[in-house]
């Protein structure tokens, strides 16, 4: 067998293997078909993968001239690092996981550090489709969403790990109950309250289990659903005894929820959620932590499509100093018709106004334009 070094060209990120790929010793680093799903995995295979020089696969002929794929885009890599979050979540529910601390702080670090690179971008790919992305994507968002208002409140790099980490993994104690709520129309029969109850203590055994022995990090996932009032749980905690970062989590999750579907109620726009928090504020949330969210994602998050005075339907592609005037770019005209290229407008010109945002339901045009607004 003669290896070859690997081209950029020959494997992409979030595609399958088109074939086995080996080290320059000729041990199999990863068999044909197996999805590579993380940036990490990518970046290693073409540093250390080498091919068979006869098995061309789907690249073609090594000397012919071929097409060199562009970078992933940030869509491309808040799948891989979702893909790569369950897979971590699989193997520690099922009792696999071995070396998870790690794993979840290397992972946290890539994430932040792409969500630091373009913070539109990132907030953009959890809002756009954010009806049906799994578990693991909306941890992501939560991990986003605290280290944004940790950065805010100018936390200590340590406290602000730890929080990232128990975003990425305070919802463990779900893994089993996910599949069923999401197709369930009803409410919760007595024993699954009881399991949603326990889950933020089950996941901290979990996390246990897996060898994670962090006092700060476990007491993050197990206090993520505790409220300042002290109707939360599994504790009762009220206001005083909930550590800042636990009020992080806590909002933090909310919020995601609230903007995501359920079988029993359609997605909460993103508006209308900062307002119910808001509302919520000294009883669910921290006063303070709800003004910081809404100033700090805005009222019209990047990924929210909105109505414009005009008829037109556009697309807010960043965030400014005022949550309510965001930066948009129209992607379908008042005559109802998508744009090839959207177009920006001012929504302080009284034409281009925000009058309403737009439901999921109501997408009525092609992302492949919209996604391209962002790298």
């Amino acid at each position: 067998m003669d290896l070859v070094p690997l081209h950029r060209s020959d494997i992409q990120l979030g595609r399958e293997a088109p074939f086995d790929i080996y080290d320059p010793h000729g041990n199999k680093l990863l068999s044909k078909g197996v999805l590579i799903a993380s940036e990490a995995v990518w970046e290693r295979l073409l540093e250390r993968g080498r091919r068979d020089s006869s098995d061309e696969g789907a690249s073609g002929s090594r000397n012919a001239e071929r097409e060199v794929p562009p970078p992933p885009t940030v869509f491309d890599k808040v799948e891989a690092f979702s893909g790569e979050l369950g897979a971590l979540h699989d193997s520690l529910v099922g009792g696999r996981a071995s070396g998870a601390a790690a794993a979840f702080h290397a992972l946290s670090d890539r994430v932040v550090a792409c969500f630091d690179a373009d913070q539109d971008a990132m907030l953009a790919a959890f809002q756009i489709g954010c009806g049906d992305d799994t578990p693991a994507t909306r941890m992501l968002h939560v991990c986003v969403l605290s280290e944004l208002m940790s950065a805010r409140l100018e936390l200590e790099q340590a406290a602000r790990r730890l929080v990232r980490v128990a975003a990425l993994s305070y919802d463990l104690g779900m893994h089993a109950l996910y599949g069923q709520l999401a197709l369930q129309a009803f409410g919760l029969s007595r024993e699954q309250q009881a399991q949603l109850h326990g889950h933020p203590q089950l996941s901290v055994e979990l996390l246990r289990r897996a060898g994670i022995e962090d006092a700060g990090w476990l007491e993050l996932v197990l206090s993520h659903h505790e409220r300042i009032d002290g109707s939360g749980y599994p504790r009762g905690l009220h206001d005083s005894d909930i550590t800042r970062p636990a009020r992080i989590l806590a909002i933090a999750d909310i919020y995601s929820a609230m903007i995501r579907p359920r079988a029993y109620r359609g997605a909460i726009n993103a508006r209308e959620a900062m307002r119910e928090i808001f509302l919520e504020r000294g009883r669910w949330v921290d006063p303070d932590l709800s003004a910081i969210l809404i100033k700090a994602v805005g009222m019209y998050p990047p990924g929210s499509f909105v109505r414009l005075a005009s008829g037109e339907v556009a697309v807010v592609v960043g965030r400014t100093d005022n949550a309510s005037l965001p930066e948009i770019r129209s992607v379908v005209g008042m005559e109802g018709m998508p744009r090839a290229v959207p177009v920006a407008r001012d929504p302080q010109d009284p034409l281009y106004a925000i009058v309403a945002t737009v439901p999921p339901s109501e997408y009525r045009f092609p992302m492949a334009p919209v996604r391209k607004l962002w790298r």
